[in-house]
């Protein structure tokens, strides 16, 4: 059983081409993708409107940082994972509270990351098959 199929994921992310390659993969594990938010403004418009289960954060949108969104997601116990081209500085921004990934980033991966926070909420065991 795919534990991600109705999964909703907030993609916050500016580089379209990623965000593609994230929906397409979101569609082969069925769960569903909210966005995706190219700045932190419309990141935190659809927070405002909706509560995802999980998001993948681009902690850098349109060369600013992307941290508001960070500490919205937090405060709502939204889990989230960091996908980022500066892991260093996705580190420091994420403080421990995100897995951060380097882009580009193996689907598998990004997979596994978002099983994890999904895990890690108390939803209770999280699986998912790619294809």
């Amino acid at each position: 059983m795919n534990g991600l199929v109705g999964r909703r994921i907030l993609l916050i992310e500016d580089d379209p081409l990623v965000s593609m390659d994230i929906e397409d993969l979101l569609l082969d594990v069925n769960a569903s993708m909210v966005g995706p938010a190219q700045t932190t403004a419309l990141a935190l418009m659809l927070l405002s409107d909706e509560r995802p289960d999980a998001a993948v954060l681009d902690m850098k949108l349109e060369g600013r940082s992307a941290m508001p969104v960070a500490d919205a997601l937090s405060s709502l116990g939204v889990p989230f994972i960091v996908l980022t081209a500066d892991v260093k500085a996705g580190a420091q921004a994420a403080n421990d509270i995100a897995p951060v990934l380097a882009k580009p980033c193996e689907p598998d991966k990004l997979i596994a990351a978002l099983i994890g926070v999904l895990g890690r909420r108390g939803d209770g065991p999280v699986t998912a098959s790619v294809g």
